[in-house]
């Protein structure tokens, strides 16, 4: 098994991919909760904001670091206002991927990422990118020619060192 620490559990380092995947896990099972009668209340965009700020690890992460930062403009004034609860339903369907009104058939999307907008620009000179699924503009081997031919570099697997997830359906 490896090396335990003095409580006789595996180091922090060890368990940190699996803990920060739960913790993601569980933020997106929130945010479908909180999208489940098709509203976002205040008290529920004050918890969402509440579960992100305790957590520094899953806060520094993308997508929870965007959806933490949008929150927080929100409810700097610790009010949602009317429009700020339509934005925020908004941001919430397309972080999870979610199309259609509920109990009407809603069908669940690849997620429209990253949270901010207007996009940002994309720059391929020298930049690596990894793409997954399936895409509206071709074949994989077609999008994989686009990036190539604009000066990016790809990889099979997303790592630290990738600049660009592309995320098709």
């Amino acid at each position: 098994m490896g090396k335990l620490d003095a409580d006789g559990q595996p180091p922090r380092a060890f368990s940190a991919a699996r803990i920060l995947e739960r913790g993601m896990d569980e933020l997106m099972g929130a945010c479908r909760f909180v999208l489940a009668d098709g509203e976002v209340s205040e008290f529920e965009a004050k918890s969402l904001l509440d579960m992100l700020t305790a957590n520094d690890e899953l806060r520094s992460r993308w997508p929870a670091d965007r959806l933490y930062m949008r929150l927080h403009e929100m409810l700097i004034d610790r009010v949602l206002d009317v429009e700020e609860q339509a934005e925020l339903l908004l941001v919430l369907r397309d972080l999870i991927g979610h199309a259609g009104a509920p109990g009407m058939g809603s069908v669940v999307l690849s997620t429209p990422l990253p949270l901010c907008s207007p996009q940002p620009e994309v720059n391929f000179a020298a930049h690596r990118f990894c793409l997954t699924g399936k895409f509206i503009y071709g074949t994989r081997k077609q999008c994989q020619a686009e990036v190539l031919s604009r000066g990016g570099e790809l990889h099979e697997n997303p790592t630290q060192a990738t600049s660009y997830l592309v995320v098709g359906s």
